[in-house]
């Protein structure tokens, strides 16, 4: 059991990070998005074990501004599914957080 930490939770598509970060909805997912988000976890344990180091993954979504800065475009990508992230709190006390034990 780790200690306790402040994290932010988010339900909606997995927004990038280290995939073990997220938890896919299994009655709103299909297999295949369960699947790969197992080999996905099971590549970052392996590199956790073998101290290796894995560049983030990029998230799911993607946003497109015209010339003056405005929102044209949203794409969302959700090859996890959707399910719920957690994220470590930044600050002290951002008014968001809430305590509980580090994602596993």
């Amino acid at each position: 059991m780790t200690s306790p930490s402040k994290f932010h939770t988010q339900y909606g598509f997995f927004c990038g990070g280290d995939p073990r970060h997220f938890t896919p909805d299994e009655e709103s997912c299909s297999p295949e998005e369960i699947a790969a988000w197992n080999e996905a976890c099971a590549m970052w344990d392996r590199a956790d074990r073998e101290k290796l180091t894995l560049k983030a993954e990029e998230g799911s979504c993607r946003s497109v501004y015209n010339d003056k800065g405005e929102l044209s475009l949203h794409i969302t990508m959700a090859r996890y599914g959707i399910g719920v992230s957690r994220y470590p709190c930044e600050g002290e006390s951002c008014g968001l957080c809430e305590i509980g034990d580090e994602p596993q």
